[in-house]
């Protein structure tokens, strides 16, 4: 008898400890394929962005990891060095407040949208 309650007090201590436990979901496949293309999405955007501040950081003949000309007026205007964004290891300058301001928003798009003139 004291066996049987033994047996069934480790019997309830089980169910009793399993209940609690959540089973997760495993991915979908098509959800990990959709990750992963959105992965690469961003991989490629971001390679696109860093090409892009190299170019236009080369636009005033020095390769300093600083765009000097205004980012937001696609490199036609002189940027300040009181209004900048550091982004992805560039200094990136601003003629005005409101250039800064609409870029900054998304900087990763703003960048995309910019217009780098042909060098003169």
């Amino acid at each position: 008898m004291i066996r049987r309650i033994a047996t069934l007090t480790v019997i309830a201590g089980c169910v009793w400890a399993f209940a609690g436990c959540e089973k997760k979901e495993e991915p979908k496949p098509a959800d990990a394929l959709q990750k992963a293309a959105a992965d690469a999405a961003n991989q490629a955007t971001d390679i696109a962005v860093i090409a892009l501040l190299e170019k236009a950081d080369a636009f005033d003949g020095k390769v300093d990891k600083t765009v000097s000309k205004c980012a937001k007026c696609n490199l036609g205007m002189e940027g300040k060095p009181d209004q900048v964004i550091v982004y992805s290891g560039y200094t990136i300058q601003f003629c005005s407040p409101g250039c800064k301001k609409e870029f900054e928003g998304d900087v990763k798009k703003a960048v995309m949208a910019m217009n780098i003139p042909a060098k003169k």
